[in-house]
């Protein structure tokens, strides 16, 4: 509305509610048909792209070890995204668990860009990259020599998990730590720290369905969560561009917004 006139809102029953101060928190504005309205008030409404969810693998190599985790594995989108790390849990369909989470929160934009199709890069073993495996292989031709990888893994991986490394490395079980080539041990350690997946789709974490997009944070006063554009309109909650990773980052996120526009509006009372 223009200065000093009130907001008015058309209810559902025809009731219509008139007032100086109006916040939107609706959630999610991707099931809604709010956009239009946003943006009829001159504001920018980003475009609205999931985040938080799981990766499909194509083909799924490892869709007899599901329910297999690692405590700690780095993940990255290829060629170049930044490393996220935590958790990784091998499902039926793909790969899932914080890390990778983490992962399609951060990438969002670009994975939808891509049509969630892609090459992901998986360190199984964390922060160990392929300099300290090649010491911790030397290590076990010394102390080891006679006994078989299959039996006697460089790291404390899951057994089925350990046995399929090898076998993606085209590493047999019986060859024995003195008799590993100089090329199987650089595949090996290729396969620990960089083993590649294509991605072909996404799952939805859990029942969650969390969007990167909503109107854009340089219209909003965080002070008090107020445009700047319509005074007396303010917003909290899913309805803004504003997403977090896994662990409860979203719902703070919705409090949080959700008590700085109360109290603003409240202020003045």
């Amino acid at each position: 509305p223009a200065t000093g006139n009130p907001w008015v809102v058309k209810l559902g029953d025809g009731r219509v509610e008139k007032s100086q101060k109006l916040c939107l928190a609706m959630g999610s504005l991707a099931h809604s048909g709010l956009v239009r309205i946003i943006e009829s008030l001159d504001h920018q409404v980003l475009p609205l792209v999931p985040s938080l969810f799981a990766f499909n693998l194509k083909n799924h190599p490892m869709k007899d070890l599901s329910g297999i985790s690692v405590p700690l594995a780095r993940v990255r989108i290829l060629p170049k995204s930044p490393y996220r790390e935590g958790p990784l849990l091998i499902t039926h369909r793909g790969l899932s668990g914080p890390a990778i989470l983490k992962l399609s929160a951060w990438e969002a934009r670009d994975l939808h860009e891509r049509g969630h199709r892609f090459s992901v890069e998986v360190n199984w073993l964390g922060q160990k990259d392929g300099e300290s495996v090649r010491s911790m292989v030397r290590t076990f031709r010394e102390t080891r020599a006679t006994s078989k990888l299959g039996s006697n893994p460089i790291t404390e991986l899951p057994k089925r998990l350990w046995a399929r490394i090898l076998e993606r490395a085209g590493i047999p079980e019986d060859r024995t730590w003195a008799h590993l080539p100089k090329a199987e041990e650089e595949k090996l350690i290729a396969t620990l720290v960089a083993c590649e997946f294509e991605v072909d789709g996404k799952t939805t974490n859990k029942d969650e369905f969390v969007t990167c997009g909503g109107v854009s944070l340089k219209e909003v006063d965080f002070r008090t969560m107020e445009s700047r554009l319509r005074p007396g309109l303010h917003f909290a909650g899913e309805c803004l561009d504003l997403d977090g990773v896994t662990g409860g980052f979203n719902f703070q996120a919705a409090w949080t917004t959700g008590r700085i526009a109360g109290s603003a509006i409240a202020s003045p009372l």
